[in-house]
This record gives structure tokens, C-alpha cells and sequence, in this order.
């Protein structure tokens, strides 16, 4: 089996320094934080305690905004920092200007709740909901342009799924909702720093994510972009300092996605986002999907060779449930645990996840641990 690129090892070493033997496949719930994260974290307390203003952090936090902008396919003026991916779904699924017998179609069967929750909270305002299914835990394009009709005014889809790994064709579905004139909402928690994401390129009208998973920051930061023209359909739902143009009578929403801020930004989270950003960057969004796609697919045949069941088993991307033979996910990610295997219970389903510091080797030291103490 090859072994990874140079760059790819810098990074496996900046984030494995401190973990031991541990064996991390949970990179869907957070990814781990490199030694240059950890670094910036300490300068930025040692600043704290010499008196630095949140202020001075303000260029910190404009350079994270270009940068993730840069990442997923939008302009610095259209990307808006939030609390978290709840928040930013929240954000736009309140504010939007739905129309009476209109609806929001999107995928439960493999939907984090999340989304589920936000869109069926739209019901007093008149906002149905209509699902498409998901074979396999896999949701087809083809699918989801089918169920579209003449009252569908939304579409929202994870671009990866976060309970099978399953991973949609965005780019089909934003050129039929951009023809029919349909919001496309994506959440991209479990895609952005684990695979190439592009809302120019794949039609995207809105995108949010965090900073806490695949971009290796920490949590309580997350962010949204919005499509330029749809600004003027999404009503702001809070006001403050950051979203307004000016303090002065009369005031007027700022002209861009900067609308959707309130206060103070997580400038901690954006400091240390910002310097894992530059380790990834080093390796390239490219490199990172190829070395994820392949692990996983390494992992996929060796886990079914084993005659577990691998939902959505084709799926280019980082996350792989199975269903356990005995007992219930919680007991067999516990008992993981106990071995030295860090897994995440979805579920009914134990949900592995990787990421560019994830090698070959760690896939045969789990499968080891499976066989030695048949732990299906």
C-alpha cells in the first residue's frame, strides 16, 4: 500500500503529537486540532493577558473570512460568521421571504436533525415540508430534481451526509433549482476541509458550515454564504453593531452578508482556524479528498469483508456506518473506546470518520482489534 504525500505527513504530525496510540476515526464530530492551532490559542491568551483589545483581533478574523470565502467558492462580502451551523440554518430558514403553499424539500432518513427541526419549525408560517428518499442511505440527484415541482421554494441537503457518508451530486441539483428559480441550501459541516466545495460552481444560493470538523478549529464558530442576489429575500432576524451600514438615522442593513453578524465574533475559534487553515492549505483541498476517498474505500472493503453492514458503501467521502452484528452502537463504540479507538454511535449505526491524517496503518490496527475481539 503506498504511503501518503511528504505534506500529508507534516500535517498527520502536527495533529497526532500528543494523542499516543489513540486511533481517531471521529473527525465528523471534531476533527483534531494541529499544533499550530494550539500555538495560536496560547499567543492569543498571552496577548489577553497583556492587554490586548478584541479589537486587535479584527484582522485575524477578516483574514479567516477571505480565506474561507477563498475555500468555498464565494466572494469575501457574501460569507457571514455565525455561532454554528444551527445557527446559520436558522438564520436564513427563519428570514426568508416563503410564500403561502410553498414548500422545502429535503432527505430525513439521513438529515441531521438539525436541518429536520429547523424546517419543520416553519409549519405556523405556512411552510410545508416534502422528502425524498435515500436507497441505501445514498440520496440521488435524480431524485431530489424529480420531487421538485412548482411549489418547491427550497431545497436543503447535506452535501454529505452525516450518519452513511453518502454524498450528493450538488452541482446537478443547483442547476435545476437555478432554473426553476428555487433556493439551494446546503449544509456543508461534514464537507468543507474534507472535500472541494464550490457555490459558484455547484449553483449554491446558501452554504453553512463550522470550523470545528473538517478545518480542524474549534468549536462555537461557524459561518454562512449567501448568493448575492438572494440577500434581498432573507430578512435579517436580530440587529447589531456588525450588521448595520451605518449608526446614524436612518440606519440601513449592511450591503452584504455581514447583515447576518450581531456582535463580537469567536476571535479564539478564528485564530486558531486560521492557522490550521494554512497547514491544510499547504497540502491542498485535492490531495486531502484523494487520500480520504481512497482510505475510505480501503476501509469500506475491509469492514464488508468482515460481513458488516457499510451504509451508502460507494459514497466518495470520509464517513462509514455499519449496523452492529450484537448489542447496540453505544455498547460497540464503548468498547471501542476501551481499546484505544475513538468511533462516534449515530444511531443504530457506528459511524467512523477520517481524515487526512488518517493512514492505512490505522485502518488495520482497528480491523486487528475487530477480528482479535470479534467486536461486531
Amino acid at each position: 500500500m503506498s504511503m501518503p504525500e511528504a505534506p500529508l505527513d507534516r500535517l498527520r504530525a502536527q495533529c497526532w503529537s500528543s494523542t499516543g496510540d489513540l486511533l481517531y476515526f471521529n473527525s465528523a464530530a471534531h476533527g483534531l486540532l494541529p499544533d499550530c492551532a494550539r500555538i495560536a490559542v496560547e499567543q492569543y491568551l498571552t496577548d489577553l493577558q497583556h492587554g490586548a483589545s478584541e479589537q486587535e483581533f479584527s484582522p485575524a478574523v477578516e483574514r479567516l473570512r477571505t480565506n474561507l470565502a477563498q475555500w468555498v467558492g464565494c466572494a469575501d462580502a457574501d460569507l457571514a460568521f455565525c455561532q454554528n451551523v444551527s445557527a446559520g440554518l436558522n438564520i436564513i430558514l427563519r428570514g426568508f421571504a416563503w410564500e403561502p403553499g410553498r414548500h422545502i424539500l429535503l432527505c430525513p432518513e439521513i438529515e441531521h436533525p438539525t436541518l429536520i427541526w429547523a424546517a419543520r419549525a416553519l409549519d405556523p408560517l405556512g411552510v410545508k415540508v416534502r422528502t425524498v428518499p435515500a436507497p441505501r442511505g445514498q440520496v440521488l440527484a435524480e431524485d431530489v430534481v424529480a420531487a421538485m415541482s412548482d411549489e418547491t421554494q427550497m431545497v436543503a441537503l447535506s452535501a454529505v451526509s452525516y450518519l452513511s457518508g453518502g454524498r450528493i451530486d450538488l452541482a446537478k441539483v443547483g442547476a435545476a433549482c437555478r432554473q426553476r428559480h428555487v433556493f439551494f441550501l446546503v449544509d456543508a459541516a461534514q464537507s468543507v476541509g474534507f472535500a472541494r466545495i464550490n457555490m459558484k460552481e455547484q449553483f449554491i444560493d446558501g452554504l453553512v458550515a463550522n470550523v470545528h470538523k473538517g478545518l480542524l478549529g474549534l468549536a462555537g464558530l461557524g459561518f454562512l454564504g449567501v448568493n448575492r442576489q438572494w440577500l434581498p429575500h432573507i430578512r435579517p432576524l436580530v440587529v447589531g453593531q456588525e450588521s448595520v451600514d451605518s449608526r446614524q438615522e436612518p440606519w440601513q442593513w449592511a450591503d452584504s452578508a455581514r447583515r447576518f453578524e450581531v456582535g463580537h465574533r469567536n476571535s479564539v475559534a478564528a485564530v486558531a482556524t486560521l492557522a490550521s487553515l494554512e497547514l491544510l492549505g499547504s497540502v491542498g483541498i485535492d490531495a486531502i479528498e484523494r487520500h480520504i476517498v481512497n482510505l475510505r474505500h480501503y476501509l469500506v472493503n475491509c469492514l464488508m469483508a468482515e460481513n458488516l453492514r457499510v451504509l451508502a458503501p460507494d459514497a466518495d467521502s470520509h464517513i462509514v456506518a455499519i449496523e452492529p452484528h450484537q448489542g447496540s452502537a453505544a455498547e460497540l463504540v464503548q468498547a471501542l473506546s476501551a481499546r484505544g479507538v475513538k468511533a462516534a454511535a449515530r444511531g443504530q449505526y457506528v459511524r467512523f470518520s477520517l481524515h487526512a491524517y488518517n493512514v492505512y496503518d490505522d485502518v488495520d490496527r482497528l480491523l486487528d482489534i475487530v477480528r482479535r475481539d470479534n467486536l461486531r
